[in-house]
């Protein structure tokens, strides 16, 4: 190895070669050596924690729980963090097992600690939606291990990759041996070894155009190390399809339930010193209106449950807390389109809510696009950036943050729309990045006084190459780049006709610029109508933004969507009808004799009769059969939901009968759509 790193430092004297005959010779020196050394281990554990700890700083614990779908018989990867939850987490584990078609569910199993749900599984994909503690929980176990391994030499070693700074062609393992030289290129001797954990954080943030080659290496990796070797793979839950799907087990992590914001809340507080009633303020404003404490408290007078409060369809009114709170329920907490409490259910949206409230002294956000600018100008607020008006009071951003607001909006656009060189490659038309070189980050923002802006306002981090803080923030900007081309934009530029069903990257930055139009989004929506519906309809539902001709939208969109669902001729991809349908399905819009509810509210199934006849069973034996009726289409979401909630229905015993081992177990369904 002492050979290998001679030869690298002759490398960067004599500088860049073409094909020099000891290229290969750093590889095949590092194979031949057993393990790093203590040193080299003890500069890297340094580095390590330095960076974390730095970025820990800016994150809240986690605590969870997990469901595990089997029972497996897996050593413990490991039972170090310790018990100081700020945030309380689902976590759904789902095996993947080639070998086993399905998997029986089993009970649900609670952890104090989120990352004790590890016990099960030593290789999984760690998924969630952006913001929900993927990269948070990776960095502390990182930390933890780190730790430990600093005071015992035998210990595991975590090995953090952020997957968005491998933009090359380079295999995985050089991408290693790059970004950690003091142990990077021993990753194989130290999992023989036993002391290796690898953690390879954001597998969706390697450039779109690549995915499939990355994805490819990391599963080549993965089969050349030994099987019980642990590896944790976080990335976005909707983008762990096709290409980045390695077939690894599943963690999810679900938004946080409204009982967890109210506990995160209180637990902040208390560390600050403040009072309860400041957490209780800030939930209750959450949840749309402070009088709903009193309806939660004669809900639980009553022997419900707060679980019942936040999910409950029809309650009866006399016993949950008298007609004076009929109207102020539904209007807040079943039918509200534009509830923070459905926003702050995201760990990175809570925190920043928490923020902007405490900031703004109690005032709160309407959506995400309004969230995130307030978020921001508190950031440039604390760097001298924004300026008071002295008549109004009124705080607005100086020509300064002006200037630094517009360049991270080039920056984040240049990093968004970065093409690919993809050859022959008909689906790499865009590279999503989230590394940008330094020339690039100073060329967009007009030198180094407003780029150390950028990064003492921790929007920007890094040194030689810099991203933004999180992977939101850059969409943020991008969506503020993309407002002022809106006019000069198609829609299907960024979702290629060819293709437009699958994920560009391009989602989460529509989904924020529809939340800019907090009044009416109807313009994005239009503009997304036929070149993505499925994000179309993702504006409507998460984008908190307001919509003035509801039901003429929603009209408008079903005949546009309902023409296309069928339409084999238009649409010849079946994966871009289902795109279509789980679009409509969104917003109940799918209104097709046999998949949704009647005037009644049962369940509307097209029977189609099959007469009787001679048939053929198999192996050409032919049978007789009487005549019967099959529904069109199977049971859908909403039909199963009405039996559910009906008095009638699931909970009846009678539906058990002549079943020798009922599960009565209510499972949540593993899609949303109706």
């Amino acid at each position: 190895h002492c050979l290998s790193l001679l030869l690298a430092e002759i490398r960067a004297i004599v500088g860049p070669q073409s094909n020099p005959d000891y290229y290969d010779l750093e590889r095949e020196f590092d194979s031949l050596c057993a393990l790093p050394t203590r040193d080299e281990e003890q500069r890297y554990l340094a580095r390590l924690i330095d960076e974390i700890e730095a970025i820990a700083r800016r994150y809240s614990p986690l605590q969870g729980i997990a469901r595990s779908m089997q029972d497996r018989q897996a050593r413990s990867l490991l039972r170090l963090w310790k018990n100081e939850p700020d945030l309380d987490l689902v976590l759904r584990h789902t095996p993947r097992r080639r070998d086993l078609p399905e998997c029986r569910p089993e009970d649900r199993r609670d952890y104090d600690d989120i990352l004790t749900a590890f016990d099960g599984v030593r290789r999984a994909a760690l998924l969630g939606a952006p913001g929900s503690g993927k990269s948070t929980t990776l960095r502390k176990l990182a930390l933890e291990l780190a730790t430990r391994a600093q005071q015992d030499q035998q210990a595991p070693l975590p090995f953090l990759a952020p997957m968005g700074a491998w933009r090359g062609d380079e295999p995985l393992q050089d991408f290693l041996s790059a970004t950690s030289p003091e142990i990077g290129w021993a990753v194989q001797a130290l999992s023989q070894a036993n002391r290796l954990v690898l953690l390879l954080d954001g597998l969706n943030e390697v450039p779109t155009a690549k995915r499939a080659a990355k994805a490819s290496y990391v599963q080549k990796l993965q089969d050349k190390l030994p099987s019980a070797a642990p590896i944790i793979v976080s990335c976005r839950r909707e983008d762990y399809v096709g290409d980045l799907d390695l077939g690894l087990d599943t963690l999810t992590l679900e938004p946080l339930s409204p009982q967890r914001i109210r506990s995160a809340v209180h637990h902040w507080v208390a560390q600050a010193g403040q009072p309860a009633e400041t957490a209780d303020r800030f939930f209750w404003q959450l949840a749309g209106d402070e009088r709903l404490a009193g309806v939660l408290e004669k809900w639980l007078a009553a022997g419900a449950s707060e679980d019942d409060f936040w999910t409950a369809q029809d309650p009866s009114w006399e016993r949950f807390g008298g007609w004076e709170y009929r109207a102020l329920w539904p209007r807040q907490v079943r039918d509200n389109p534009r509830s923070l409490v459905k926003l702050a259910a995201n760990p990175f949206m809570l925190t920043m809510l928490f923020k902007v409230w405490a900031d703004e002294e109690g005032k709160l956000p309407q959506n995400r696009g309004d969230l995130f600018g307030r978020f921001i100008n508190g950031l440039l607020q604390r760097e001298g950036l924004l300026a008071r008006n002295a008549a109004s009071g009124e705080w607005r951003v100086g020509p300064q943050g002006e200037r630094l607001l517009t360049g991270l909006a080039e920056l984040a656009w240049r990093m968004q729309t970065d093409r690919i060189n993809a050859g022959e490659d008909e689906n790499a038309s865009f590279g999503v990045m989230t590394v940008a070189s330094r020339e690039t980050a100073l060329e967009t923002l007009g030198g180094d006084t407003l780029l150390k802006k950028a990064q003492d306002a921790t929007i920007l981090e890094g040194t030689e190459d810099l991203r933004f803080r999180h992977q939101l923030l850059q969409e943020y900007f991008t969506a503020q780049a993309l407002q002022t081309r809106l006019e000069q934009t198609s829609a299907a530029e960024l979702w290629p006709a060819d293709r437009w069903w699958r994920r560009s990257g391009w989602e989460e930055a529509a989904v924020l610029l529809a939340g800019f139009h907090s009044d009416d989004c109807t313009p994005v929506i239009r503009w997304l109508r036929d070149a993505q519906p499925e994000t179309a309809a993702q504006c409507i539902q998460e984008s908190g933004a307001g919509i003035r001709n509801r039901a003429e939208l929603l009209a408008e969109l079903q005949a546009a969507w309902l023409a296309r669902l069928t339409d084999t001729k238009r649409e010849p991809q079946p994966e871009a009808r289902a795109a279509i349908g789980r679009a409509l399905g969104r917003l109940n819009l799918d209104s097709r004799k046999g998949v949704g509810l009647t005037a009644e509210g049962l369940p509307d199934i097209d029977w189609v009769e099959i007469p009787s006849g001679e048939f053929i069973y198999q192996e050409g034996e032919r049978r007789q059969i009487d005549a019967f009726q099959i529904a069109r289409y199977p049971v859908t979401n909403a039909q199963f939901q009405a039996f559910v909630d009906a008095p009638d229905g699931y909970r009846q015993d009678r539906w058990w009968k002549g079943l020798t081992k009922p599960d009565r177990t209510l499972e949540q369904p593993t899609w949303s759509e109706s």
